[in-house]
């Protein structure tokens, strides 16, 4: 049962004109799922994805869990450079050995809309960095070839946030708009995006992920996948 959609068209417009990335949201009823149920339901075996558990003080289970499922923007830091891509379009950009800065800079061109009712984080950076990574900050040996990225980042476009306490579902379609010339369409594109969203968590409730419901290597091979992937970048502000 769908509870609320926002913002609005119009809303959408006004955001457009100080912001150029924007969330499209949907909250439904999810009192009979679960995030894993959630995550087979919507994973379709490829592509970026990550799902984070948040925990208070260490032990207590959080009220979060934060499942992206798509991602059109990577990053890919090498020995020398870092590759850009973006919808299949790759862009090579030399950092000087000093990665974080040319990170910093290209996070400057991304000015998210602030919406109440959102949880602190719905979008940004999510990624991992290898131990190598530490060999830009520490007189460290790097052993890792040259066409080995030493980290590897996304901006997810679709997120899916459980309320552990509430047993409701945020759906999440992020916009980059740019500018208000082109809101009508974002908007228009993202409720495109948000109902296929919607439609694939409605189709196919119980869906199996290669037999998901029975504990086996293949399981637990896509849960280290995902611990090794589901690390926040904190350090880029």
């Amino acid at each position: 049962m769908q509870l609320n959609r926002f913002p609005d068209k119009e809303q959408f417009g006004q955001l457009a004109k100080d912001f150029n990335v924007i969330p499209l949201c949907v909250k439904i009823l999810a009192d009979t799922e679960t995030p894993v149920s959630l995550f087979k339901n919507i994973y379709k075996n490829i592509g970026p994805v990550f799902l984070f558990e948040s925990v208070e003080g260490g032990e207590r289970w959080g009220r979060y869990s934060f499942m992206g499922v798509s991602a059109s923007r990577h990053i890919r830091i090498y020995r020398d450079f870092i590759a850009m891509e973006d919808n299949g379009l790759v862009e090579k950009v030399l950092h000087h050995h000093q990665p974080l800065n040319v990170l910093r800079n290209y996070m400057k061109r991304f000015k998210p809309a602030c919406i109440a009712g959102l949880p602190r984080f719905w979008g940004g950076l999510v990624g991992y960095m290898t131990y190598e990574m530490v060999s830009f900050f520490e007189s460290i040996p790097n052993r890792l070839s040259e066409n080995s990225p030493l980290a590897h980042f996304i901006l997810p476009d679709k997120l899916l946030i459980f309320d552990n306490v509430h047993h409701t579902l945020l759906c999440i379609v992020i916009s980059f708009a740019d500018g208000e010339k082109d809101a009508a369409e974002a908007y228009k594109k993202a409720n495109f995006r948000m109902e296929s969203m919607l439609e694939e968590i409605k189709m196919n409730p119980g869906k199996s992920l290669k037999k998901f419901d029975s504990f086996c290597a293949e399981d637990y091979q896509l849960t280290a996948q995902l611990k090794r992937i589901s690390f926040a970048l904190r350090s880029i502000r």
